[in-house]
């Protein structure tokens, strides 16, 4: 297999320009800083949930939830969880009625995952529900 560039890398100053773009936005995008990031407030948040809570809906799309979904099928059929996750990642009614279906409300935590906050298909969901 050959590696090989499709365009032509010459101008030193697009390069530069690029570099630097890089360098600005890791000043400011969180997601840089996470193998560092302080993670007790999260462990402390996880413990606060009941023991009633039986199931976890995760409302999100793309990049938000697919993180969370990645982990969870990778640990599932090696640990024994204590709650069940359920993915919300399509404003499809049909979708979301079959996984409300699944779960009691009342035994489910919601968590509503949106990278910049204003994801309407992610409000659209959690409206939904």
């Amino acid at each position: 297999m050959k590696n090989k560039l499709y365009f032509k890398l010459k101008n030193k100053k697009v390069q530069e320009e690029a570099f630097d773009a890089i360098c600005e936005e890791q000043k400011t995008v969180g997601y840089y800083s996470l193998p560092e990031q302080d993670i007790s407030s999260i462990l402390s948040y996880g413990e606060s949930i009941s023991d009633a809570i039986e199931n976890i809906a995760v409302i999100g799309i793309g990049g938000s939830s697919l993180g969370a979904k990645a982990v969870y099928e990778f640990i599932k059929p090696v640990r024994k969880l204590k709650r069940k996750l359920y993915f919300f990642e399509s404003t499809d009614p049909i979708n979301i009625t079959n996984l409300l279906s699944k779960i009691n409300l009342d035994k489910t935590h919601f968590l509503v995952i949106s990278k910049s906050g204003t994801t309407v298909e992610t409000f659209a969901i959690y409206k939904y529900i």
